[in-house]
């Protein structure tokens, strides 16, 4: 007997034999007094307690339940959704230490690598009006910059959160806007489904896609909340450039990594400017040099406010001599700047760095050129001495 037919028949013997029980009692009970014979009557009694005792109790199901044979694949089936929904957790727990910009694309990887192969993952964010791509470094770039195929310029246009293959290479595209002010998509190029997501309907998957969708929303939404409150910090205001806590600490870690450009500037005769038509203006100055010098170098090489008029850069990648060519254009672009009081011009000494230098030493040795450049006629670069910038 299978389960179905137990319960049939339970359900028949619980209602309607003791149903039958009570009408031959009443029948013998009707019988006893009209004959005034107590056959009947017992044998009434007789039937009516054996119908009793012959309904299944709550103990007869449950020992009939453990006694019948599992369902070994509806419990295998019911393992492999528990394992997937560990997997889960276990995936937003992870996310928990992804707080930096810098490292989503290595979390966001790691997370999905659970559940499918890939062969590179992929994080969009749309900014200034196009698609830009998160690098490692936690700075966007363009697709086109770093080598991607002309035709994937642009992430294709989602008809819902989630955009599973549609072949067993297909690409796997996970909409998390809701991470960001605008619009961002990560990106899966040629998934295949690991083996934990063997055996599973397409609905689990999709399923499963749109809950870690939503946890990989939210770690973008705290990264990116990181780097706005993290610029607060870090961002001088007035100037634009960086505060002097954070170059200093990010030139530490560039010449423990490579050679640097390293310069000193300062602004000419502030003090005067300050003095003869206020702070107002001397502020204006301020930040019309921080624009100037941050508009005429790179976005990764660094420039910090490192005292009241003074500027520290650091150009990253270039020898000598183009690191002097670019400081010139510095200086060039401070002097033609639309003058907001008296007329501004900068001194800049320079220094090449050696890898594994220490910031005091190299940041001195600019700081010395810097007072040579004032010396001989403020508005101009001096290289440090005994260095050269090969036709400088």
């Amino acid at each position: 007997m299978n389960t179905g037919q137990f319960l049939v028949i339970s359900q028949i013997g619980r209602r309607i034999l003791p149903l039958l029980g009570l009408l031959a009692f009443a029948a013998g009970l009707g019988l006893a007094l009209l004959m005034l014979w107590w056959v009947p009557l017992a044998m009434g009694g007789a039937l009516l307690a054996a119908c009793l005792a012959a309904t299944p109790s709550a103990e007869d199901h449950l020992s009939h339940a453990l006694r019948r044979r599992p369902d070994l694949s509806r419990l295998d089936r019911l393992a492999a959704e528990a394992d997937l929904q560990s997997s889960v957790f276990d995936v937003a727990t992870a996310l928990v230490a992804c707080v930096r910009v810098d490292e989503c694309s290595r979390h966001f990887a790691a997370a999905l690598r659970t559940y499918w192969r890939f062969s590179r993952c992929e994080c969009w964010i749309w900014e200034r009006g196009g698609w830009w791509r998160l690098g490692s470094d936690g700075r966007f770039e363009q697709p086109t910059a770093s080598g991607v195929d002309s035709s994937l310029i642009e992430p294709p246009h989602l008809q819902g959160p989630v955009l599973l293959p549609s072949s067993e290479a297909g690409h796997l595209i996970l909409d998390l806007s809701p991470g960001v002010a605008g619009q961002a998509v990560l990106i899966l190029f040629d998934a295949h489904p690991q083996p934990t997501l063997q055996g599973h309907q397409p609905r689990d998957i999709l399923a499963l896609a749109e809950v870690l969708r939503a946890q990989l929303a939210l770690a973008l939404r705290r990264a990116m909340l990181h780097r706005e409150l993290e610029g607060l910090a870090r961002i001088d205001p007035l100037t634009s450039t960086d505060r002097r806590w954070y170059g200093e600490r990010r030139l530490g870690e560039l010449l423990h990594e490579e050679a640097l450009v390293l310069a000193m500037a300062d602004i000419d005769d502030f003090k005067l400017v300050n003095d003869s038509f206020g702070h107002l203006v001397g502020d204006q100055v301020l930040a019309q040099v921080g624009l100037a010098i941050r508009r005429h170098l790179r976005p990764h090489d660094l420039v910090f406010r490192y005292g009241g008029e003074e500027f520290v850069i650091a150009i990253r990648g270039v020898d000598p001599a183009s690191g002097a060519n670019a400081l010139r254009r510095v200086v060039a672009a401070v002097a033609e700047l639309p003058p907001a009081g008296p007329r501004v011009t900068l001194s800049i000494g320079m220094t090449v760095t050696t890898i594994g230098e220490s910031p005091e030493s190299a940041m001195a040795r600019a700081d010395s050129a810097c007072y040579a450049a004032k010396r001989s006629g403020r508005n101009r670069l001096v290289v440090a001495e005994n260095q050269d910038d090969s036709g400088a």
